[in-house]
């Protein structure tokens, strides 16, 4: 076995003589004893003296009642093992020789079927079993559970002394000091007061290591108190573990200042990371509620301990925002999108626990019973904070949801992955981000964190590079990139602009714009992602649009070009390419060779799961676009497209099998901007043109739609299919797209605030036409003429098919 790492070390335990000198004899008249004994030198004395008095002490309160255990159960099988010295941590079981644990030993560098992880030692030193164990012993008459624990806790004690300095060694690093005395610590304390195992001599060695753990992270923590300034979440855990410390243990002379001083911080601390629209600032569900749920906790137990005098008097206000903003992420099926270093949650489990703090709040009782009182104002939302769009058809479990990350890198548990999109179709998780996966030194783990994991797109075979500096901590990037657009809320459609303008690997050979267009017809809905790649010179390059999908059965349609999921009895959807010309499609499931492909990367499990790993792939010089449909599939639905037609550069007709067809067209001069229109029956069922700069919306008209007589058209040949329904990956004769004005500043727009639903939908007759055919006013009349054109070549075709 591999020696403890220890680092910087001085004594184990603070001597007796320093030790008693610690406590508040004056506030605790009844530490009279204690004192006395002291004073004559006799500290065999005051040991038992101080042992008496915490073995019979009622207050402060704790979670645990050793005296009136009732609600309290345990894990029989996990005490059982915790017992014989095997602890599973971070998915992990080892088994130490004779029981006896090693603190610094990390059993993943030892076993050569294992991607080896520090965080198994990390967390090793959270004792999170000791919880189990204790509560074993108090409900049991094993007096085995006793005795590990005692052993265990000397065995701690006795071989990890306290470093001079903060977390130089993987026993004592400060986050883990924080979670241990805020949880494990504090509960074993509690719940093992009355077992005759917990010796005098243990009692007075866990009260020690309470005092020097609380003494390390209070002088660790002083540096941020300078300047009130408390980056990430491990400040929360270390302000926590203080503060509870302080709470339990009245008794210290320092605690008061302890209870103040982490009271203070933790306060600030969660209002700077909460930001204005709710998202914790490391942009990571699973963090964001971590410090949410410290914050619930802290709060309770504050109550619980008589120290809620010490946190501020808006301690609540940015929790409130951090569960709201739970609620504006969650996915359909009620959890959380698994972006950057997630595990998945259960908001609904969340919220519950937080109607404690707001029994009275209408947006969190609405949400965990939908039946009643008012759903929220907003629908699709815009974070700006987090920079994240949310695009959803409604709230309910089979309603359309989709994600795309158009803001900044955030911090810490971050990947390179901006402009990525997730979509769950009829509310399946199924155009997935995998979470990052386990802690673990393995290409898979860094995989999981490339861009080559979502579904983003790849320059020269190399993924984003987006650097985290001090001087850009939240990795906003390039100051030249525009800004992200998101108009969202109207009951028609979605449409989301963002841009990257990093490096790709150690250059920056290109942009790339993403948009995202959601079309909610409840009857047939879709998105279209129009991704645009300019390069920043005049070479050829290679680009790689990637899609991950969370299931291996996938049809291949050679002739479509498209790749189907098709699993029986859930929802599907299709990944269609529409700009074909030179595109190269390949599908891949759980690969390693010659790259990484194909996988979900679990991160609560740390399981490895076969996934599918969609690549459309193209070379060419100038700008470049991919342009894919994402057509949702009920449960049992087969894909309803028959055809594409490339009627020009930027300008396609999708035919489906009922004859209905759906055209896009997109802006000119490589200008954002799309337009969209469905006919069924040889009538227009709905149209739009939209941009970041404007947007036209047109209903059908009575007639089914007026056009000019060959005015010209998007095509040059009216389009009519192939004989044999082949996709044309040729083009027709190119439009004059010249004659397409590009927006007014070919920009992006100013960020918008984040807004509810109910005021984004453009009321402004100079922002949104009546119809074109029906004399609406559009804000440029180029937007009308180019629906007139579409519905020409509509009629021609419907009238001769």
């Amino acid at each position: 076995m591999a020696p403890t790492e220890i680092a910087n070390t001085t004594r184990s335990l603070v001597a007796d003589p320093s030790f008693f000198g610690e406590l508040d004899y004056q506030g605790f008249g009844v530490l009279a004893p204690v004192q006395n004994a002291v004073s004559r030198g006799d500290y065999a004395a005051a040991r038992r003296g101080l042992a008496d008095y915490y073995r019979t002490r009622l207050s402060p309160a704790w979670y645990i009642d050793p005296l009136n255990p009732q609600g309290l159960t345990f894990n029989q099988a996990a005490a059982d093992k915790a017992e014989q010295g095997t602890v599973t941590v971070v998915g992990y079981t080892y088994s130490f020789p004779n029981g006896v644990i090693d603190w610094g030993y990390n059993a993943t560098q030892h076993d050569p079927g294992v991607a080896p992880t520090g965080e198994w030692t990390f967390q090793l030193n959270r004792m999170y079993f000791w919880t189990n164990l204790a509560k074993a012993r108090l409900l049991s008459n094993n007096t085995a559970y006793g005795k590990a624990l005692a052993a265990q806790i000397r065995g701690w004690i006795d071989t990890q002394p306290r470093p001079t300095a903060g977390s130089p060694s993987n026993t004592w690093r400060t986050i883990e000091a924080g979670i241990r005395l805020s949880q494990s610590w504090a509960h074993t304390w509690y719940a093992f007061q009355t077992s005759p195992e917990f010796t005098d001599d243990t009692r007075i060695s866990m009260l020690k290591s309470f005092l020097e753990q609380g003494q390390y992270l209070r002088a660790f923590l002083q540096q941020f108190a300078a300047t009130n300034v408390w980056p990430s979440n491990w400040r929360i855990f270390e302000l926590h573990g203080l503060f509870t410390v302080g709470s339990i243990f009245p008794e210290f002379k320092a605690s008061k200042e302890w209870r103040e001083f982490a009271g203070r911080g933790l306060t600030a601390a969660i209002d700077q990371q909460l930001l204005a629209d709710g998202a914790q600032y490391e942009l990571t569900p699973s963090y964001h509620w971590i410090v949410v749920e410290s914050g619930r906790r802290i709060y309770e137990e504050a109550k619980l301990t008589g120290s809620a005098s010490a946190l501020g008097a808006n301690f609540l206000a940015p929790i409130r925002r951090g569960y709201e903003y739970l609620i504006k992420i969650a996915t359909p099926f009620g959890g959380v999108p698994e972006i950057n270093d997630t595990f998945q949650l259960d908001v609904g489990v969340e919220l519950t626990k937080a109607t404690a703090l707001f029994p009275n709040d209408p947006l969190l009782s609405w949400y965990l019973d939908r039946r009643q009182g008012r759903a929220p104002s907003y629908r699709s939302v815009f974070l700006p904070d987090a920079g994240l769009a949310v695009m959803r058809s409604g709230w309910g479990k089979d309603d359309h949801y989709a994600l795309l990350d158009v803001g900044q890198l955030g911090k810490a548990h971050v990947h390179q992955d901006k402009l990525n999109l997730i979509v769950m179709p009829y509310g399946r998780r199924l155009l997935f981000d995998n979470g990052g996966g386990p802690y673990e030194q393995s290409v898979y783990r860094q995989w999981a964190v490339s861009t080559q994991a979502h579904n983003a797109v790849l320059v020269d075979g190399a993924g984003q590079a987006r650097a985290l500096t001090s001087a850009d901590p939240h990795g906003h990037g390039d100051p030249s990139t525009p800004a992200p657009v998101a108009l969202l809320g109207d009951p028609r459609f979605d449409y989301v602009v963002g841009s990257y303008q990093d490096a790709y690997g150690s250059t920056k050979p290109a942009k790339h714009r993403r948009e995202v267009l959601f079309d909610r017809d409840q009857q047939t809905p879709f998105w279209i992602v129009v991704d645009t790649l300019t390069p920043n010179d005049a070479q050829i390059h290679s680009y790689q649009a990637r899609w991950q999908l969370l299931t291996t059965s996938t049809q291949h349609d050679a002739s479509l070009r498209s790749i189907t999921t098709d699993d029986k009895g859930l929802p599907n959807l299709v990944i269609q390419p529409l700009s074909q010309l030179g595109l190269l499609v390949q599908a891949d499931s759980a690969t390693t060779s010659p790259e990484v492909l194909g996988w979900n990367l679990d991160h609560n499990s740390g399981q490895r799961t076969a996934a599918t790993t969609v690549r459309h792939s193209r070379n060419g010089r100038g700008v470049q676009r991919f342009v894919t449909l994402l057509w949702p599939l009920r449960a049992g639905e087969a894909n309803p497209i028959s055809s594409v037609l490339a009627k020009g550069t930027d300008d396609w007709e999708v035919v489906f099998s009922d004859h209905s067809r759906l055209r896009v067209v997109l802006f000119a001069k490589g200008a954002p901007g799309i337009l969209s229109a469905y006919f069924a029956q040889g009538k227009v069922v709905r149209q739009m043109s939209i941009s970041p700069t404007s947007t036209v919306l047109s209903p059908t008209p009575a007639d089914g739609g007026t056009a000019p007589s060959d005015g010209g058209s998007a095509g040059s040949d009216g389009g009519a299919p192939f004989a044999d329904g082949a996709v044309s990956s040729r083009r027709d004769a190119e439009p004059d797209l010249q004659r397409r004005p590009a927006a007014a500043d070919g920009g992006l727009g100013n960020r918008p605030r984040e807004t509810d639903a109910s005021s984004q939908s453009p009321e402004d007759p100079k922002q949104t036409s009546s119809g074109c055919a029906a004399g609406g006013r559009p804000t440029h009349v180029w937007h009308c003429a180019l629906v007139l054109l579409l519905l020409s070549a509509a009629r021609r075709r419907s009238r001769h098919p």
